[in-house]
């Protein structure tokens, strides 16, 4: 199955059996199945360009709809594990997608379900998701300037959203070896005050190291001076997407933490 959405109005094509039917009835009759290709290819790439709202899916969706899980099991599961005794604190939570058209949304979500924290991420770009694994991307052939200016807008927007308890992996643009150029320091203060003003944390993330071997750990050095310097809780997290990965590079993590506090603690003394 092939799926495309663009202006919320979705086409989804079920193999050729639906394209011939649609070549019968004359829906299609300008195009050979080849044309149809090239035309849907073209499209495609038209609309990742556009950063247009696209959702692809192959055969085998039904397979991740089977494993999917309702918010509730989770919730029953949170209910449940809060009736145990455990040796250390434990915080149940969401992490959630910001999406400025998405508000609402998360809004209702916070307001029907009584969680430990709320923490954001920015995944998307205007529609563009662009650390989706199956979808690689070369840095050649975009506007980093632009691309982090925007990503860095929309992270200003999720923090002084009222929304989160804290900041997620602030440094998943680079996913696939984008790293920034240029100097982002301004976007840095003005994201590390806004964090500061609204009580918010920042996560310090080893996911990227874990999920995409990225050889840079955490936030970059500049985006942690500021969050120092403002005086911003930072707090490690390994986004582990399979048990086994739970609480990988904390200590590495936490003493990159520990030689730029000691760095910029001098600075702040300095004042």
């Amino acid at each position: 199955m092939l799926m495309f959405i663009w202006k919320k109005e979705a086409i989804v094509l079920n193999g050729f059996k639906n394209l011939y039917s649609m070549l019968y009835q004359g829906i299609l009759t300008k195009f050979t199945f080849w044309n149809i290709y090239i035309y849907l290819k073209n499209a495609l790439v038209y609309m990742m360009k556009c950063h247009a709202i696209m959702n692809i899916k192959i055969t085998g969706i039904e397979k991740k709809y089977e494993n999917a899980r309702p918010l509730k099991e989770y919730t029953d599961f949170i209910d449940k594990m809060k009736k145990e005794r455990f040796p250390i604190k434990l915080k149940f939570g969401l992490e959630v997608c910001y999406s400025p058209e998405h508000i609402k949304d998360i809004e209702i979500i916070k307001i029907m379900y009584s969680f430990d924290f709320l923490v954001g991420s920015i995944h998307f770009i205007d529609g563009w998701a662009f650390s989706h694994k199956k979808q690689p991307w070369r840095k050649e052939n975009y506007n980093l300037n632009y691309l982090y200016k925007r990503y860095y807008e929309l992270m200003y927007e999720l923090v002084e959203s009222n929304l989160f308890s804290g900041l997620a992996h602030p440094n998943s643009l680079q996913c696939f070896g984008a790293y920034p150029i240029g100097d982002y320091d301004a976007e840095y203060n003005r994201i590390a005050r806004a964090l500061k003003e609204n009580n918010m944390y920042i996560e310090e993330s080893s996911g990227l190291a874990i999920n995409y071997g990225d050889t840079e750990l955490g936030m970059s050095g500049k985006m942690l001076k500021a969050m120092i310097l403002q005086n911003v809780q930072i707090l490690t997290a390994s986004d582990a997407h399979i048990p086994q990965d739970i609480g990988k590079l904390i200590c590495e993590m936490n003493d990159l933490i520990s030689k730029a506090e000691k760095e910029y603690g001098r600075l702040i003394a300095a004042k």
